[in-house]
């Protein structure tokens, strides 16, 4: 009797955590459907909620005998608005609106913002984003550190909005003396709760990543860095940032929010080409199945879009709010599942299988590598076994 050949998705799915799917009989079904990864996005929760979470993860993967890797995603360097009169407040086009460091309430004039020495960064004529780019504004001028706006754009604006300054190159860091005692934190819960991975927010150099690994050092713990390119920053020094990360995020959100849109595209590409190129795995992530947090299917042009990124080479595909908060976590994963399969049945047709580079460290490796999965295709064997120390042999193959 002929044996059915069963393909093995390879494409990994990185579904996030939160109040739709923490308890265990969703996480159960949600593994079952093709869950890799489980992301915490430690902007939201507490790290003993989210330590509790872990818990929980582990022992329902232990049940079904799956091994499910532990990504925990930091805050990074984030400027938001302070809090507004009344939980929200209306902004009018054309009217003046100012941005202020001193704490207070803000109302339908001004809101203080975060960052204490952003009035040092910016000159009249700059862009500034609010709320994702919802809301518009642009500098006219600076004075006794107050940033003087009119409103391009306007809309209403709430308590703790995200703020971007797409044409400004800010001073801060990932590891910054502003958030410094923060990341401490968070890269120590990510030491005693032994995660898989850390998907790190706002990196905009090699040096972000150096900060990072010296911090981890101290604790004398050794987690892979997932590099999160969020900015124009992070597009320009990517290759640094490629050969100091274990791998990289195209962190689309913010990107998109940074980045003209139609811009977005073509960076997507050449992002998960330099990664891949450099034989190291990137996930692409933000609104893949956006529709879903509503609907039980999503658009025509979501798979297609989904389909595209693995067919450019992205390692990895990710779940925010689809999972998180949506109606349909479990269908959502199962669709990026069917998605993956499908698209990567057309890899040798339509896809972009790019060499990675050579490097005389690995000659070695990689030639083994590749002989493997050669012999292994033509000997249509059920599996590859390799030893290795570090994982890269593995990872290549």
């Amino acid at each position: 009797m002929p044996q059915r050949h069963i393909p093995v998705r390879k494409t990994k799915i990185v579904a996030t955590i939160g109040p739709a799917c923490q308890a265990p009989e969703m996480l159960r079904a949600m593994i079952e459907a093709g869950m890799n990864v489980a992301r915490l996005n430690l902007s939201h929760g507490s790290h003993a909620a989210h330590s509790r979470q872990i818990e929980v993860l582990r022992g329902v993967a232990r049940e079904l005998g799956r091994n499910i890797a532990i990504m925990i995603d930091t805050r990074g360097i984030e400027i938001r608005t302070g809090l507004v009169e009344g939980d929200a407040v209306e902004l009018v086009p054309g009217e003046p609106f100012s941005l202020h460091a001193d704490g207070r309430t803000g109302d339908a004039t001004g809101v203080s913002i975060s960052y204490l020495r952003l009035h040092e960064e910016v000159r009249a004529g700059t862009p500034v984003l609010i709320d994702d780019g919802a809301i518009e504004l642009v500098v006219e001028r600076v004075k006794d550190g107050v940033i003087h706006c009119r409103v391009i754009h306007g809309g209403w604006l709430g308590n703790s909005k995200s703020v971007n300054l797409p044409e400004t190159r800010l001073a801060m860091s990932a590891v910054s003396p502003e958030n410094r005692d923060d990341i401490v934190k968070e890269l120590g819960f990510a030491a005693e709760n032994d995660v898989d991975y850390i998907a790190a927010s706002f990196i905009q150099s090699a040096d972000d990543i150096h900060r990072m690994r010296e911090i981890l050092g101290e604790r004398q713990v050794d987690i892979p860095i997932i590099a999160k390119i969020e900015n124009r920053a992070g597009v320009t020094n990517l290759e640094e940032i490629v050969e100091a990360a274990d791998g990289v995020m195209v962190a689309r959100g913010d990107l998109g929010v940074e980045l003209p849109l139609a811009e977005v595209p073509t960076a997507q590409k050449h992002i998960i080409r330099t990664t891949v190129s450099n034989g190291k795995p990137v996930i692409t992530a933000t609104q893949m199945l956006a529709s879903m947090e509503l609907n039980p299917k999503p658009t025509r042009a979501e798979a297609s879009d989904v389909a595209n990124a693995i067919l450019d080479g992205t390692s990895a595909v990710m779940l925010s709010g689809e999972t998180a908060v949506g109606k349909y976590p479990v269908q959502a994963v199962k669709m990026l599942d069917t998605i993956a399969l499908r698209a990567e049945a057309s890899l040798h047709e339509y896809g972009y299988l790019q060499k990675i580079k050579p490097n005389p460290a690995n000659v070695v490796t990689e030639a083994v590598g590749q002989a493997s999965v050669s012999m292994a295709k033509n000997l249509k064997a059920a599996a590859i076994v390799s030893l290795t120390e570090s994982g890269f042999t593995s990872r290549l193959v």
